[in-house]
């Protein structure tokens, strides 16, 4: 068996309140073979708990996650960035995971999706 296709997965919330309460109780393990996520704020806070969207670095980053309509924009300007460098390329994410920006309205929602990424991430082997 082959080793499944690495991953970075961005989330993305307008302030660090919408990030933890959307990701409540996902399980997004980030160490040994598994997709990595990166937990982001566009709103910097004073307990400065996730990275700020503007440190971003993105260039790796094959999904993202939007968990509010701020978001979707910031998410969705940021692909199209990636998705314009000649290097940029998703492989076997395009077949298993098509759309590289999605919203999520719910902790439950979040969850499934996350569910999602773990099994696409098991797929590309």
């Amino acid at each position: 068996m082959s080793m499944p296709q690495y991953i970075e997965i961005v989330v993305v919330g307008a302030t660090e309140e919408k990030l933890s309460e959307m990701v409540k109780g996902a399980s997004m393990p980030n160490a040994g073979i598994a997709p990595k996520y990166h937990l982001v704020s566009l709103a910097a806070s004073n307990e400065a708990t996730y990275q700020l969207f503007a440190d971003l670095d993105y260039d790796r980053v094959l999904y993202w996650i939007a968990l509010d309509d701020e978001s979707l924009i910031h998410c969705n300007r940021a692909n199209a960035e990636n998705c314009n460098r000649e290097t940029y390329g998703r492989g076997f994410y395009d077949q298993y995971l098509p759309n590289s920006v999605v919203q999520v309205y719910s902790n439950q929602e979040f969850i499934e999706e996350t569910h999602r990424i773990a099994g696409a991430f098991c797929a590309t082997s």
